[in-house]
């Protein structure tokens, strides 16, 4: 719901009409990569320019029944699929089911805790492979990559130092502070208690900010707010 309330754009299918126009803006011979596991994103492959690779975190077992078809016939999509105690990515192609890597050679996704970013490399892994960028480029570059302030200022960044652990992160709407809060969550065993100082951005509607208060006062023992 993030921008909600932002120039005349007061719901969620106002907000994906204005983000569908990214896609549909695709070239003949290029590729739109669609998240299945949003609704509202699946279905911009209805208008979407190109050819479309659709991206999941569900097992195959699991998916719905336009993705279903889509593999069935030769379309593209990547996924996450479980493996044992492990996670592997996988990429569907012309009735094909290629391996690709496990998750937890990817340091951005915290040995896959830091679930949204698993979404992300999968965006990221899909985008480099319909751009015909050689596997094993995109497998070196998926290890190569961190959360470090260097690679990805702002972003999950995470230091350990003088007795304790800085996490900084761009978590400015309700939905960012809930996935950082889940890995917070993963991680709090290992400490004695957690501090959060939190802000959102000034503009956002007054739902959205006490929504960003309430979720904060659950993940935090000593909670500042910032301004």
């Amino acid at each position: 719901e993030d921008h909600l309330g932002l120039k005349g754009v007061d719901t969620i299918e106002d907000l994906a009409a204005v983000k569908s126009v990214v896609v549909e803006s695709v070239r003949r011979g290029g590729w739109s990569i669609l998240n299945a596991d949003n609704e509202y994103t699946a279905a911009m492959a209805e208008h979407a320019g190109g050819q479309i690779c659709y991206l999941t975190l569900k097992d195959q077992e699991e998916w719905p029944a336009f993705l279903v078809d889509h593999v069935g016939r030769g379309g593209r999509a990547i996924n996450r699929q479980r493996m044992g105690e492990d996670w592997d990515i996988v990429i569907h192609e012309d009735n094909e089911a290629i391996y690709f890597m496990k998750v937890s050679e990817i340091p951005a996704t915290f040995e896959g805790w830091a679930e949204f970013n698993v979404a992300n490399a999968l965006a990221a892994v899909a985008m480099a492979h319909c751009h015909r960028v050689p596997l094993n480029t995109i497998r070196a570059a998926m290890r190569d990559f961190t959360t470090s302030f260097e690679d990805s200022p702002g972003r999950l960044n995470i230091h350990d130092g003088h007795g304790f652990r800085a996490i900084l992160d761009y978590a400015h709407n309700p939905d960012g502070l809930r996935a950082l809060g889940h890995l917070v969550t993963q991680m709090r065993s290992r400490h004695q208690r957690v501090i959060g100082m939190v802000g959102t951005a000034g503009d956002r509607r007054d739902s959205d900010i006490r929504q960003m208060g309430e979720l904060a006062a659950h993940l935090f023992d000593v909670l500042v707010l910032k301004e």
